[in-house]
């Protein structure tokens, strides 16, 4: 299965062909990384492995979880230190921050 020669190319560039299955992230399921990497060999197939670009936000949401493995801090942490704290995107939240309360003053 694809997840044998899956690499972090292949995430970044939409080449993994498998279905997106975006409304997981808005139906309140708590999809950790560590559970879509699980579920990964039963999403749909699009189209073969690298045959062409296919967009997937929960394989950026992958991406983000292997670097927190790489790391051993949070997407969320990474995010704000490495991008939007040195743009001064000081108004700038995740979906996860928001639905914890912060950032809310700003919607």
């Amino acid at each position: 299965f694809r997840t044998h020669d899956l690499c972090l190319r292949d995430i970044l560039a939409h080449k993994v062909g498998l279905d997106d299955y975006t409304p997981f992230q808005f139906m309140g399921l708590n999809l950790t990384g560590e559970k879509l990497l699980s579920r990964l060999r039963y999403f749909d197939e699009l189209q073969p492995f690298r045959a062409g670009f296919s967009y997937s936000n929960l394989m950026y949401g992958l991406a983000g979880h292997v670097l927190e493995r790489l790391t051993n801090d949070t997407w969320i942490n990474l995010l704000h230190q490495r991008l939007t704290v040195p743009l001064g995107m000081d108004n700038t939240h995740t979906a996860q921050e928001v639905l914890q309360g912060r950032g809310r003053e700003h919607l």
